[in-house]
């Protein structure tokens, strides 16, 4: 049986997971949150140009439609 160490998110107070928050600096959802809020179609545009094939792949490796 795996433990997972918990942690107390700086941004939003939510007990979350600790590796969440080594990784992002504050929970999966805050960092979601954040980077959605800075994203404009430009970016998006830049970002699929670059990596479009991976993440279509991502996707396709990772969810069901």
């Amino acid at each position: 049986m795996v433990i997972r160490e918990k942690c107390v998110c700086p941004v939003c107070g939510d007990e979350v997971l600790s590796e969440e928050v080594g990784r992002f600096d504050m929970c999966l959802d805050c960092f979601a949150d954040s980077i959605a809020s800075e994203v404009t179609e430009s970016v998006l545009f830049d970002f699929l140009r670059e990596y479009g094939r991976e993440f279509r792949e991502f996707i396709r490796d990772n969810y069901e439609y």
